[in-house]
């Protein structure tokens, strides 16, 4: 029951805005520091690989400008896909995850704890105002 007052208690606006600055800051690291971050993720650093983390760094970066212009957006079918696009993706994240990343790196575990977060938060929101 705890956990269901707290939850009821976190405004969707709040989420949305934290979510905006966690996919600026990592699109903009994947973008223009590939060959820092990677390695941070004990993903290898090779010269085709940083042109597909800096293009994914961009649709990162559109993920987060779409967070940030419906945090102020009244409850509406296009605001429920919005949140359903959410769920699945951090849920299909997640388990890429699981399968692919190096699970004895904390910062891989910190990402995947983040990531099911986020699919719990916003799977809350979707489903509420259905």
């Amino acid at each position: 029951m705890l956990f269901k007052e707290k939850i009821q208690s976190i405004k969707l606006k709040y989420v949305l805005l934290f979510h905006t600055v966690v996919a600026l800051s990592f699109g903009i690291s994947f973008i223009f520091f590939p060959e820092i971050l990677l390695p941070m993720l004990t993903i290898s650093v090779e010269t085709g690989s940083l042109y597909g983390f800096r293009l994914f760094g961009s649709v990162v970066l559109g993920v987060a400008l779409l967070a940030f212009c419906i945090r102020n957006e009244e409850p509406s079918s296009a605001r429920q896909s919005v949140l359903l696009f959410f769920v699945f993706g951090f849920f299909i994240m997640t388990i890429i995850h699981f399968l692919y990343a190096d699970l004895t790196n904390l910062m891989n575990w910190s990402i995947i704890i983040m990531h099911l977060g986020f699919v719990l938060v916003y799977g809350y929101f979707f489903y509420r105002n259905r």
